[in-house]
């Protein structure tokens, strides 16, 4: 009596399962290693399908804890994009600035204020003009000696980057750029400076790209990155140790973005529902804050604890096993080696048991073969 085999291959949360030979009951040796490879080569074959984009997601954003900010980080609304939220990778502290403050403020990693660095002034324009406060400062980053902040006091008339010592003083413009009508984002990480393409009104939905440069030659870009953002970016956060840009939606319902700086290969997006418009990220040891600034003391401060399993969820093409060739051969061998000693195949005619014994195929009954 012929016997119907299946196979069943699991992959995520769906079992699929399909026929793999039939084989008569007498199968020789040939046969049973035909079927083994074929269930192999099957199940090489389908285990790709885990492999398909967006299939699987490669890593996980979970909310830790929410915290309530002080009231000196939920000061009143200036202008556009008030605020801006960075790290100092050399106190592992995190920084806030906002608008017409003139400070930028220091607090431990549950945004506890431990201290801040007042900014006496700065020369925003090309001639020299100097202005008496940091009136649109919109984004903030420090490397342990120096804070740096993008401002827009001056529109395309003004400098768009500036630094300023840790003990304060007046800011002084860190690149000749012009450009930003109203400002863009920025990071600083292991001597590199972090920053999308400049803004040309008091919107960032236009904002799809990260410049690169070393923070000894600013205005010399070694390096722009192209990313996919449906609405523009309203911050963004570099972790240098996977080469990775976290990008935030600049949109009232924001997901976070996880892009490859290597490539502009978009890696994940967590869609939370943020606020990207008034709103800001960094991230530090496999940590993502997000500040939500509001006014009238309302800010506040989440922290995500974020893995990494390795994998990338959107790969561009399905990479097969460098044996699938082999294995490929192997089976056609032996299926072949099945058809001449009678192991009986789907799509291969059943002879009965007794016909293969006539034909020498099989030894006789109680025979020594």
């Amino acid at each position: 009596m012929p016997l119907t085999l299946r196979s069943r291959h699991k992959i995520g949360t769906t079992s699929l399962e399909h026929d793999t030979c039939t084989v008569c009951e007498t199968a020789t040796s040939a046969g049973i290693v035909g079927l083994a490879v074929a269930r192999l080569l099957a199940a090489v074959i389908l285990s790709g399908a885990a492999l398909v984009p967006g299939a699987t997601q490669a890593a996980t954003l979970t909310l830790a804890n929410t915290f309530a900010l002080a009231s000196e980080l939920s000061r009143t609304a200036f202008n556009f994009h008030p605020q801006g939220l960075g790290f100092d990778t050399g106190s592992n502290e995190l920084l806030f600035a906002q608008q017409a403050t003139n400070r930028i403020y220091r607090t431990d990693l549950t945004g506890m204020v431990t201290g801040y660095t007042a900014i006496d002034g700065l020369f925003f324009r090309p001639n020299g003009d100097f202005t008496g406060f940091t009136q649109y400062v919109t984004s903030v980053a420090g490397d342990g000696e120096y804070y740096y902040l993008s401002d827009y006091t001056g529109n395309t008339s003004g400098y768009d980057l500036y630094s300023v010592g840790k003990t304060g003083g007046a800011a002084t413009a860190l690149s000749s750029e012009t450009a930003a009508y109203g400002g863009y984002p920025i990071d600083v990480r292991d001597g590199l400076l972090y920053r999308t393409g400049a803004s040309s009104s008091y919107n960032w939905d236009e904002l799809n790209s990260i410049r690169i440069s070393k923070m000894d030659a600013p205005d010399t870009v070694v390096q722009t990155v192209a990313l996919s953002m449906p609405s523009g970016i309203g911050d963004i956060a570099v972790d240098s140790m996977r080469n990775n840009v976290w990008t935030l939606d600049f949109g009232a319902s924001a997901s976070l973005r996880r892009f490859d700086l290597a490539t502009g290969t978009l890696l994940d997006v967590f869609s939370l529902g943020l606020d990207g418009l008034t709103a800001g990220i960094t991230f530090a040891d496999d940590t993502l804050y997000f500040y939500d600034w509001n006014t009238a003391g309302t800010s506040t401060l989440s922290v995500y604890d974020f893995v990494d399993d390795g994998a990338d969820p959107f790969p561009a093409t399905i990479p097969l096993p460098a044996t699938l060739p082999l294995l490929a051969v192997a089976l056609g061998v032996v299926l072949g080696m099945g058809r001449r000693r009678g192991c009986i195949g789907p799509a291969l005619t059943r002879r009965p048991v007794r016909d293969l014994r006539n034909s020498g195929a099989l030894p006789p009954v109680g025979g020594a073969g």
